[in-house]
């Protein structure tokens, strides 16, 4: 009876691990965004990713593509481009969570005729309901802490917003293109990571070195 609880436990381990994705930075060709996927881009992890109210387009994730995504270590920047694959007419909202600690986000939008709008939460945002894209509180009611709110459009360049460093973050995107002439199939977001008190000394330590070095040189 024993090996059969764990053999059916290993079995169960098995499933979840290969339920996962976990997909680490660079990416430099389109991959599909499941519920399963999680993104590693240095400190940050990207998870928990979900759609709801799509209008055209299969439901769940199957038309979500993250074309690229990058981590450069310099600027502590993480930045995700994204295909939602929708025509004219059509609309999505996406969630997913932003795990490490960030205190920035920059939204860019591309193709015609498109709008995202989108708030940063402390705790879960709602997807349905009567508080649609609002976040919760710590008792799962609304109204809870937004730590940013931010809108852009096709036309609209990059939108920017600077808040107290959080972990995990909670993003809510609410997607939508115009009736007619229009289309997206790239939007931009970068994620301002908060850097850890390990690489901040590194960062001093080899900045102190470079100074010492050149006094020598002077000297």
């Amino acid at each position: 009876m024993k090996n059969l609880l764990f053999f059916a436990a290993f079995m169960l381990l098995l499933l979840g691990v290969a339920g996962a994705t976990d997909i680490s930075c660079p990416i430099t060709s389109p991959i599909l965004v499941t519920s399963s996927t999680t993104i590693m881009c240095g400190p940050l992890t990207f998870e928990n990713f979900q759609t709801a109210d799509l209008t055209g387009g299969a439901p769940g994730l199957t038309d979500l593509y993250v074309d690229s995504a990058s981590y450069n270590p310099a600027t502590f920047q993480a930045v995700l481009d994204f295909n939602p694959n929708l025509q004219a007419g059509e609309d999505e909202d996406l969630l997913f969570e932003v795990v490490g600690g960030i205190n920035q986000i920059d939204l860019s939008v591309g193709g015609t005729n498109a709008n995202i709008t989108e708030v940063a939460c402390v705790n879960p945002v709602f997807a349905t309901g009567y508080y649609p894209g609002e976040c919760t509180n710590a008792l799962g009611t609304a109204p809870g802490y937004q730590l940013a709110s931010i809108a852009a459009g096709s036309d609209g360049g990059e939108t920017s917003s600077t808040f107290t460093a959080t972990s995990p973050v909670y993003i809510f995107k609410d997607i939508g293109t115009a009736e007619t002439n229009s289309g997206l199939s790239e939007f931009s977001e970068s994620f301002q990571a908060v850097p850890e008190p390990t690489s901040l000394l590194l960062l001093g330590t080899g900045l102190g070195a470079l100074g010492l070095a050149g006094w020598r040189r002077r000297k």
